[in-house]
């Protein structure tokens, strides 16, 4: 049912352009893009993982603002973001639609969670007839973001979400089925 009302599954063809990495602090910071071909969308991400270690699991970890809300405004891992790190395991932080890197003006003035058709005439099927919402955006940003995890030959791909960012994970969670081992869903 969530997979017909959000109309979308987990995209089968991907293209990952891998943006660099670098090690701080004993963490391997890797920058990748992935291109959705189908719905021709790009979702930036950072895989992080201990230098020193393979890991075995990984936790996809969304929030309401994207992967900087997991960071200080030094730059220094969050202390739960650490703690998760420290588990060797790889944390994939997706900036979803109109968050973090693919923030737009809009979405930096308002915290709506319904994008708007700018039109004189007052009708809402300019909006909600022909735009799919930025909660069914978000989801199949984060679909996209579990057909990479799987790419990272794991054991199992698990999705953490908090601050707010139920409202995408928990229909991306269930439309995943198998594909993500395990999910925690703050729904606040």
């Amino acid at each position: 049912a969530w997979q017909v009302v959000f109309d979308q599954a987990i995209p089968e063809k991907l293209t990952v352009d891998d943006q660099g990495q670098q090690t701080n602090n004993g963490i391997r910071i890797q920058k990748v893009l992935v291109h959705d071909e189908i719905r021709q969308s790009k979702i930036p991400l950072l895989v992080l993982s201990k230098a020193d270690t393979t890991p075995k699991a990984t936790v996809i970890w969304t929030t309401d603002s994207g992967k900087a809300a997991l960071f200080d405004k030094n730059g220094n891992l969050d202390t739960k973001l650490q703690q998760l790190i420290n588990l060797s395991v790889f944390v994939v932080l997706p900036d979803l639609l109109d968050q973090g890197e693919l923030q737009t003006a809009d979405a930096a003035t308002t915290k709506s969670m319904q994008r708007t058709v700018d039109d004189k005439r007052a009708y809402s099927a300019f909006t909600f007839g022909y735009n799919r919402t930025l909660a069914a955006e978000r989801c199949a940003d984060l679909l996209a973001t579990v057909a990479f995890a799987q790419t990272l030959e794991i054991e199992s791909v698990n999705l953490l979400s908090t601050d707010g960012s139920s409202t995408w994970a928990a229909p991306a969670a269930a439309i995943a089925g198998p594909a993500i081992a395990r999910a925690a869903i703050d729904t606040n």
